[in-house]
């Protein structure tokens, strides 16, 4: 994607042209990521992947409110405003996977934005105004989970499942093996060096970051390393937490997720 593509939608309107500067946008790796956009009253925007702020764009503009269509999810309807005759069909649809959207009344700062990428989104959180979290995995209702219970539903209508227009429900319980860091098969001191390679060298962000949670505190550390090591040469050590030694899914609901796990079916 052309990264200029981000302040087109704020460009138009007879609004000043956005000035805009960009960091690292690049997410077509296979793997998830946590995409956040925040506007405040003074018309700066800024996107943030995974935690951190890689693009800012200034005047903005002031957003249409000429604009009676429904909120989408996945796809644009490609016009401002209601097109005559009647809203028009879905359009551009995302090529991917989404899980989790969610939106604010209020703009968050860059210590929100990065606990709710570490944590998880709240439901009770102020400002919530809709939380999806896409796990019903089947059926035409979508499920806010916020207080403003904005709830939705697949494609066009939400009565007719199977139509065109429909997304698809998948599975994301990836199962692996708890402590096998590097998904070899193994788990041998190599895990440990994976974790410290990738928290204090140039290693790469761990396909299966549940596996790499050793101690299964929600969030990758020293303190995985320093259990892994512990499992392999303390005998009085505490038991790995589930999934270990053998294959499943994660029991807990966490920040930290698993995109593939080869080793396990």
């Amino acid at each position: 994607q052309n990264e200029t593509n981000f302040c087109y939608p704020f460009s138009c309107m007879g609004q000043p042209q956005s000035t805009c500067t960009f960091g690292n946008l690049f997410v077509a790796d296979d793997l998830w990521h946590h995409i956040a956009i925040t506007r405040g009253a003074s018309g700066v925007l800024v996107l943030y992947v995974d935690g951190e702020a890689e693009s800012t764009c200034t005047q903005t503009g002031v957003p249409s409110s000429n604009n009676f269509q429904s909120l989408t999810i996945g796809c644009t309807h490609g016009t401002i405003g209601p097109p005559p005759g009647g809203i028009e069909p879905p359009i551009w649809f995302f090529p991917g996977l989404i899980d989790e959207p969610a939106m604010w009344n209020v703009a968050l700062e860059a210590g929100q934005v990065s606990a709710v990428f570490e944590s998880g989104v709240d439901p009770g959180g102020a400002g919530l105004v809709g939380y999806w979290d896409f796990d019903a995995g089947s059926g035409q209702l979508v499920l806010d989970l916020s207080a403003a219970a904005n709830h939705g539903f697949l494609g066009t209508d939400s009565d007719v499942a199977g139509e065109s227009a429909d997304p698809q429900w998948v599975s994301l319980d990836v199962e692996f093996r708890r402590a096998d860091c590097n998904a070899d098969g193994q788990t041998d001191i190599a895990d440990a060096i994976s974790i410290l390679n990738y928290l204090f060298g140039p290693g790469a962000e761990p396909p299966c970051g549940d596996a790499c949670d050793i101690n299964d505190d929600g969030s990758l550390d020293i303190s995985d390393a320093i259990s892994s090591l512990a499992d392999l040469f303390d005998p009085t050590f505490p038991p790995i937490p589930a999934p270990h030694p053998g294959c499943g899914a994660d029991p807990t609901s966490d920040g930290v997720n698993c995109s593939a796990f080869p080793p396990c079916p």
